[in-house]
């Protein structure tokens, strides 16, 4: 029996010991015909050339590619399978590099587009970051971010306010991209929001030190120090000081340093999220001195009200303070004016 009548697919996964069970058994009953026994055995010299038979060697591919070529001149159809089955897994291990070097691509700038979002809306948010430094949102605001930062920089976006407490990493700079102006520190905590009707992006430095950029031009701010941005002249400047009371929100300490009564009111709005009804009229020469952390707001009422010899009610989430009258407050007490 030629070569040419063996089933060479089959001849080929038995050597290589791919055939199936089945495929096998009936490979064995054909080898039992002694022409098919004598054909097959110049398959085998054939195929044994080209994966060697010398258990002490591991011929080269290609060398053994080259011999198993010469060895086969003359019997097209052994050489066509073979030639065909190195082809075949050549093409099948590319593809296999190429999709796996596609899918890992495509999966790799995947995550790196992915955002977290966090909205605030009546309450406020606290929002640990990847690096670990925090944020917290106060209300209607809106933070994002990537799952993970790069490792060069780590940059957030910002709308609305935030109080943020910075890790430090020298190797990667913290950026805030807040409209207009870029906000960048190495470790720090600090207040960033937008007051006079979103005019002015103003950055209030608690520790540290911070960087504002805005129109080819930045400045630095100080801890103890507010930096601020004017969208309408186009300008940064900062001023030696900065007011504690404004991110309360984020801190829970109130310090009323002999401020007037009715200001104080206004912080606690902030910071609570109640509207506070004050009789500007009674209360306007009335000034308080206190300090609170982490209080209640009625904790907080109880005392100021009680120092102003006032009283307090609440109704439907409002706050309304009333004074016996203006004679009777702010002046009998030693540490009011």
């Amino acid at each position: 029996m030629e070569p040419e009548k063996i089933p060479i697919e089959v001849a080929v996964k038995y050597l290589s010991g791919e055939a199936s069970p089945e495929e096998a058994m009936q490979f064995d009953d054909l080898l039992d015909d002694p022409a098919a026994g004598v054909a097959f055995e110049q398959i085998s010299e054939t195929w044994n050339l080209v994966t060697g038979t010398n258990p002490c060697q591991s011929p080269l591919i290609d060398e053994a590619f080259d011999e198993f070529q010469r060895s086969v001149k003359g019997r097209s159809s052994i050489y066509r399978m073979m030639q065909k089955k190195y082809f075949v897994a050549a093409a099948v291990i590319i593809v296999a590099i190429s999709v796996a070097w596609i899918f890992f691509m495509n999966d790799s700038n995947h995550t790196q587009q992915l955002l977290v979002k966090h909205n605030s809306t009546n309450h406020v948010q606290h929002d640990s970051l990847p690096d670990g430094s925090l944020a917290v949102l106060n209300m209607n605001s809106t933070i994002s971010y990537p799952s993970f930062f790069d490792k060069n920089i780590r940059r957030v976006n910002l709308e609305g306010e935030s109080f943020f407490e910075v890790v430090p990493d020298k190797q990667r700079p913290f950026e805030i991209e807040f409209g207009e102006v870029i906000i960048r520190v190495v470790g720090t905590s600090f207040n960033v929001r937008e007051i006079n009707d979103k005019t002015i992006t103003e950055v209030q430095v608690r520790s540290g030190i911070v960087q504002m950029f805005a129109n080819d031009k930045n400045i630095f701010v100080k801890a103890g120090q507010t930096g601020y941005y004017n969208s309408l002249s186009k300008k940064l400047f900062a001023t030696n000081s900065t007011d504690i009371n404004s991110f309360s929100y984020a801190t829970g300490k109130f310090i009323f340093n002999d401020i007037p009564f009715t200001i104080a009111c206004r912080y606690l709005e902030k910071n609570f999220n109640r509207r506070i009804n004050v009789d500007q009229h009674i209360f306007e020469d009335c000034h308080v001195t206190a300090e609170f952390e982490n209080k209640s707001l009625d904790y907080i009422l109880e005392v100021l009200c009680a120092t102003l010899n006032a009283t307090y009610s609440i109704k439907d989430n409002a706050v309304f303070i009333k004074g016996k009258s203006k004679n009777k407050l702010c002046g009998e007490q030693p540490f009011l004016r």
